[in-house]
């Protein structure tokens, strides 16, 4: 295919008549998952996109889909769409109740957590270099 016109109509083609391309159905299956699994990969896919994507495609399609995907692509899909809650993504179907809750607008991202500062008193000259009695002695210094 040369163009994305091209493609579109192919598309819809299978769309309109199933029955002429019901030889491989598995095929078909395939590409619909990948594609949309590749819009979850893209470097500008935003929740505003999956917001998008579960109104068109609704909760079955999109279900569907999120459970086909493995552990790695659901978490790196989950700290895209909400980083706070990133370790969601080891939880399995925790995670897809997750994401669907996200695009459908039932919660929004929890704000990323700041990292608490360490209470530790910092040592002076803690950042010098650890020199040699040699090294100290060339450079002038008394150790």
């Amino acid at each position: 295919m040369h163009t994305d016109e091209q493609a579109l109509t192919i598309m819809g083609a299978i769309v309109a008549r199933p029955d002429l391309f019901n030889a491989k159905p598995d095929l078909l299956h395939k590409a619909t998952r990948d594609v949309v699994v590749a819009q979850f990969k893209d470097k500008g896919f935003t929740l505003s996109k999956f917001r998008g994507m579960t109104t068109v495609l609704g909760r079955p399609c999109l279900t569907a889909v999120l459970e086909e995907l493995a552990a790695p692509a659901l978490a790196s899909l989950l700290t895209k769409l909400d980083k706070a809650n990133k370790g969601l993504a080891d939880e399995g179907r925790l995670a897809i109740s997750h994401l669907l809750a996200l695009g459908f607008g039932g919660i929004e991202p929890s704000p990323p957590a700041k990292a608490a500062k360490s209470a530790k008193p910092k040592v002076a000259g803690a950042n010098e270099p650890v020199r040699l009695l040699h090294q100290s002695k060339a450079l002038g210094r008394k150790s």
